[in-house]
C-alpha cells in the first residue's frame, strides 16, 4: 500500500467515524425533540384544561 492510499484509507476511516458520530447526534436530538413535544403537549392539555 503506498503513502496515497494509506493517507486516502485513514481519510475515509476518519470521515467514517465522523459520519457516525453525526448520525447519533441526529438520534439523540430526535429523541430530546420527542421528548420536548410530549412535555409541550402535557402543558398545553394542563393550560386548556384551566381555561375551562
Amino acid at each position: 500500500m503506498s503513502c496515497v492510499e494509506r493517507y486516502e484509507y485513514n481519510h475515509i476511516n476518519h470521515l467514517d467515524a465522523k459520519l457516525d458520530e453525526v448520525v447519533a447526534d441526529v438520534a439523540s436530538l430526535k429523541g430530546e425533540f420527542s421528548d420536548l413535544k410530549g412535555e409541550f403537549n402535557t402543558l398545553k392539555s394542563e393550560f386548556n384544561s384551566l381555561k375551562k
